[in-house]
């Protein structure tokens, strides 16, 4: 799989259009970002698509998808998009002591350090200077982050590092807590 052979619908052709106008405005184009809509609408391929497009070294309207940063974009076994300056994080399906959860949630340690957590959460991914130009992070379904997972990452949500853009995905801006 190519990032890059799964453009996003043409159903998306204004959003992604408006994508490519804020990055033809580097220095102003906004470092967190919403992607609303229902479900089955393909928010989730176009953050890839974005991400590519970030670090595209032919800076086109789309992903080349031949130049060194667009071939590092790949599907991994399980359908994922793997490169090393684009994460998922989504709603955890398990608890912390492996059961599994009744309700999906975003949870803190994914977010953010926390003792006992993930090893690498994504605020401290985002951190990290990006392998090619710019790091993507992708919060899953962020209508399911819990009060304290949305509070702790407050600060991250707000000012990302320079190098880095924060993708939320979600039905819409009122299902996301007011923090």
């Amino acid at each position: 799989m190519s990032v890059h052979s799964g453009l996003p619908q043409p159903s998306q052709s204004a959003a992604l259009e408006v994508l490519r106008q804020l990055l033809r405005h580097e220095s102003r184009t906004p470092r967190t970002l919403l992607l609303a809509g229902p479900e089955g609408l393909g928010r989730r391929a176009v953050a890839p698509w974005y991400a590519a497009l970030r670090n595209c070294e032919a800076r086109l309207d789309d992903p080349c998808g031949r130049c060194h940063a667009c071939q590092s974009f790949h599907e991994g076994a399980s359908g994922e998009v793997l490169s090393s300056d684009y994460r998922e994080v989504g709603p955890a399906t398990t608890t912390q002591d492996g059961r599994t959860s009744r309700r999906a949630l975003l949870r803190i340690d994914q977010l953010v350090p926390r003792e006992g957590g993930d090893s690498d959460p994504l605020a401290s991914w985002l951190q990290r200077p990006p392998k090619l130009r710019h790091r993507v992070g992708v919060i899953d379904r962020a209508e399911t982050l819990t009060d304290e997972a949305a509070n702790a990452f407050l600060k991250v949500l707000e000012e990302p590092p320079r190098h880095a853009t924060l993708i939320l995905i979600a039905p819409g801006p009122e299902a996301l807590l007011p923090t």
